[in-house]
């Protein structure tokens, strides 16, 4: 019997309101469909949308209750980068809950310690607003979710877009100083371009900023050795051996030619970073959600951009 790698996606995360910003969302599991992926099958699950409760253990519930019947403030939602709608709700409840249930299904009998969901990355979205086409922030929600559902004691988020995870960053130092505890249950890990968005970059638990321009060999071996003293930061903020779980924001914006990247990485310097996180996830005996991130084509560069997204789910399956 194949084993299964689940793969989390749905129709609804394309909605007309941002067919033009999420068009990959759907070319994505297409593409992996043609795929041969060997000895794993790709394992497509419909997820189901996120639930109040659950947003608000990474939320504000005032901007979630008027994000959810249309009253958010205007300015918000031009911050946001996206126009209200009946069908903008129902998308981000089900985007929100495919990296939910990504994450749930690790903790399910017989279901292999990978998981993805084939959207998702949403890390600039903060507790009480929303910024950068990002509503909440499906990161911090579902890794709270199994925080607070008594699954884990602590989680650990890997973001390697090239945007640092601003929202990531503030909800997580809110919710380290609320936990009741002197240590950090919350690790974050954000490498990034130094100049892009956004402006101000709050303070990760670890943040490396990179210059514009960087190629492949001196970006994989910042990452490696970034690698390398990650578990060191952990345990010292946490208290903890190692990590209870690893969710890692995989954006190929990194990638050369991306429209909104400064960094110049071909698509083998993003198998070697995807493989460097994937192996310190085994060795360390972690289990891992990969969440897509970000990846912004330029005229007729789409198919670079869904190539890439699709390497990142075919090389999780080495690792089941």
């Amino acid at each position: 019997m194949k084993r299964r790698l689940s793969c989390f996606t749905s129709p609804l995360f394309v909605v007309p309101e941002t067919a033009g910003k999420y068009e990959k969302w759907s070319l994505i599991p297409d593409r992996l469909r043609q795929i041969d992926p060997g000895e794993v099958m790709f394992d497509f699950r419909c997820p189901t949308p996120v639930s109040h409760t659950r947003l608000c253990y990474a939320h504000d519930e005032t901007y979630v209750n008027q994000f959810l019947d249309g009253t958010l403030d205007e300015k918000i939602m031009r911050r946001i980068g996206l126009q209200w709608s009946r069908t903008l709700v129902e998308s981000t409840l089900m985007f929100n809950g495919a990296t939910v249930d990504a994450a749930l299904s690790l903790f399910e009998e017989d279901e292999p310690k990978q998981s993805t969901c084939l959207a998702g990355g949403s890390h600039h979205a903060h507790f009480n607003y929303g910024s950068g086409y990002c509503v909440f922030n499906d990161i911090v929600v579902a890794a709270e979710t199994l925080c607070r559902e008594g699954l884990v004691r602590n989680y650990l988020v890997i973001d390697l877009d090239v945007h640092q995870g601003d929202g990531t960053a503030t909800i997580c130092q809110y919710l380290n100083s609320n936990n009741g505890r002197l240590e950090d249950h919350a690790f974050t890990f954000s490498m990034h371009s130094a100049t892009n968005f956004p402006l101000f970059k709050p303070s990760s638990s670890m943040d490396i900023s990179l210059a514009d321009g960087m190629e492949d060999v001196e970006y994989l071996e910042q990452l490696r050795s970034s690698l390398q003293m990650l578990l060191g930061r952990f345990q010292q903020r946490t208290g903890f051996s190692y990590p209870d779980v690893i969710f890692y924001q995989a954006g190929v914006d990194p990638l050369q030619n991306d429209r909104l990247g400064r960094l110049k990485l071909t698509l083998e310097g993003l198998k070697q970073r995807d493989m460097m996180v994937y192996q310190f996830a085994k060795t360390n005996q972690v289990p891992i959600v990969v969440t897509m991130g970000g990846g912004y084509p330029k005229r007729n560069t789409m198919d670079q951009v869904i190539d890439a997204h699709c390497q990142t789910v075919k090389l999780l399956q080495q690792f089941l």
